[in-house]
């Protein structure tokens, strides 16, 4: 019911009650879960789920409500399409956003929050990734993350945020405490902010690949190394210590790598980190599209991933002389896995005329770069004299290499080598003391060594 109330010609009894009470002017109007209130129109309250036609419905909201400051938020989430849309039109407002105290803003809603000039959280604000389509859409997901990136950018959000979004599987949730607001300048008063210093994990320069890049790409590439870069890559940063592939949580590392791809779209090892995910996730024709971009640019590891496609038929044809010329050309190109499986394949005869000798010559390169199983390997040929000329004290010395890196076999074989004096003098206490080393991480064998010693 409106009822004007500047001329009182005409009116009725109940208008002039409503005329001097105020309530004719405090119907509320409505816009799918918009709500403008004419008793204060400078806000707008969203209550439920974002939806498909959200966007339109805000944009009526505003026309409404020309005099809108603030964005009340109390939704789960919904489409994140449209609250990107959302979130366009509060940026270029200047509208202030604000989650009431008892209210939640989760998920897709959270971009809404973030686009404010001013934020404040009273209650639940909350982030996970963003996941990928049903369809498995890999570049929707990518364009989408851009256009987080890019927002998130522009409202002058701290990097960290980000990380703690991709770290956050799609069917969990972060939810911010009361000491991530502050530390994170969640919350802020719309004044023009200072130059950002850095809140979350803080890089090596050679962390950062080569050329000008912000700290939010920096911060997203870091993530991405994090998760998914194998311990074997030497083109990783120094500060990365790397992820065995058993242990990748795919749909973390794929989030992270799909992030930091759009933020630097041509750098080889972040397409190679998302082959891997990709990889782990038992995705065969995602991995393969991003093992393939990655060894375009000669990227080694890559090379090697599609050898192993190739040699086991996931995604593709079995092909031996296909995973034979891939494992060789990143072999050459100093990749120290790929020269240890290469010298397996010469050492029985896989894809490749069995030689010993150059067996040796491959464990050797893969050794010098440090890899245990390699060092092991070559000892064993010195050991015995296989493709090389019997060595004895060679063959202590690279045990050793790999025994000092933790490699139980090669603490093993150390240990025997001790015990019968074969290319060094016998020294029963040294061989007791790598027999514990190995036993101690489980081996059957060098416990029953010790008790045969009376060590045990």
């Amino acid at each position: 019911m409106i009822v004007r109330c500047l001329g009182l010609v005409g009116v009725s009894a109940m208008a002039l009650v409503l005329c001097s009470s105020g309530l004719a002017a405090a119907e509320p109007q409505s816009f799918g879960p918009f709500v403008v209130d004419a008793g204060d129109p400078s806000v707008i309250r969203l209550k439920g789920e974002i939806g498909v036609r959200d966007s339109l419905q805000f944009r009526r909201a505003l026309r409404a409500a020309p005099q809108a400051r603030t964005l009340l938020l109390d939704s789960p989430g919904g489409s994140l399409i449209i609250a990107l849309d959302m979130a366009e039109d509060v940026l270029e407002r200047g509208l202030a956003t604000r989650v009431p105290e008892g209210a939640q803003c989760l998920s897709a809603c959270a971009f809404v929050f973030f686009a404010g000039k001013e934020r404040r959280v009273e209650g639940k604000l909350g982030v996970h990734q963003v996941a990928s389509t049903s369809s498995g859409d890999v570049g929707f997901t990518q364009s989408t993350l851009s256009d987080v990136l890019d927002l998130l950018r522009r409202a002058d959000v701290d990097p960290e945020i980000m990380q703690i979004m991709l770290a956050t599987p799609p069917e969990g949730m972060h939810v911010f405490d009361e000491n991530e607001i502050v530390r994170l300048a969640i919350d802020r008063d719309g004044r023009a902010p200072d130059v950002p210093t850095p809140t979350g994990p803080r890089t090596d320069p050679d962390d950062q690949p080569q050329g000008p890049v912000s700290v939010e790409t920096s911060q997203l590439i870091h993530v991405c190394d994090e998760l998914a870069a194998p311990p074997s890559d030497p083109q990783k940063p120094p500060s990365i210590a790397g992820v065995a592939f058993e242990k990748i949580e795919a749909s973390q590392a794929i989030s992270a790598c799909q992030a930091a791809l759009a933020a630097a779209p041509d750098e080889p090892r972040l397409q190679f980190e998302l082959g891997r995910s990709f990889h782990a996730a038992t995705r065969y024709s995602d991995a393969l599209e991003w093992y393939r971009k990655a060894a375009a640019q000669n990227y080694a590891p890559a090379q090697f991933g599609l050898f192993v496609f190739y040699a086991n038929g996931f995604g593709v044809a079995k092909d031996e002389a296909e995973a034979s010329r891939l494992v060789r050309q990143a072999a050459e190109l100093g990749y120290a896995p790929a020269q240890f499986t290469l010298a397996v394949r010469y050492a029985t005869g896989s894809g490749v005329t069995q030689d010993d000798a150059e067996a040796a010559r491959w464990y050797r390169k893969a050794a010098d770069q440090g890899l245990a199983l390699a060092q092991f390997n070559l000892a064993g040929k010195y050991d015995i004299g296989l493709g090389v000329t019997k060595d004895q004290a060679e063959a202590i010395r690279w045990y050793r290499k790999a025994a000092d890196q933790g490699f139980a076999d090669a603490q093993f074989n150390l240990a025997l080598m001790y015990e019968k004096g074969r290319g060094v003098a016998a020294d029963e206490a040294e061989a007791a003391r790598w027999f514990r080393k190995a036993a101690d991480q489980g081996d059957k064998g060098a416990e029953a060594a010790l008790k045969r010693l009376g060590k045990l």
